[in-house]
């Protein structure tokens, strides 16, 4: 199998080329001792970001002050995050190691 690299991208093409599918590849990086580690999201924090937090609280509880009930209907997830941009999802990236690499990716909100 080729080297991993830290491209989850080139890693699915490799694996498609090496006739290879996920469950053999995980196999093969645990018997290397490698070990999947998922990436910690730093938000970065601007003056835009608390007016927007505060514009959403407005909202929210003048939604709140129209229908008590209102976020009975909401569902709030923290599975993955949705950028309109497609930048990022992070519930299926995982990246393998044989040490943690404590990653971090920098997120513009």
């Amino acid at each position: 199998m080729a080297a991993y690299s830290s491209n989850e991208i080139v890693d699915s093409l490799v694996l498609g080329e090496a006739g290879r599918n996920y469950m053999s590849v995980w196999r093969i990086f645990q018997r290397q001792k490698f070990h999947p580690y998922d990436i910690a999201l730093i938000l970065d924090v601007s003056e835009n970001n608390m007016r927007l937090r505060r514009q959403f609280c407005h909202w929210a509880l003048q939604m709140i002050r129209e229908d008590p009930t209102f976020f009975q209907y909401v569902l709030f997830s923290d599975e993955a995050l949705f950028h309109n941009n497609g930048q990022f999802n992070r519930h299926n990236c995982h990246y393998w190691s044989t040490y943690n690499p404590h990653w971090t990716q920098r997120v513009h909100n």
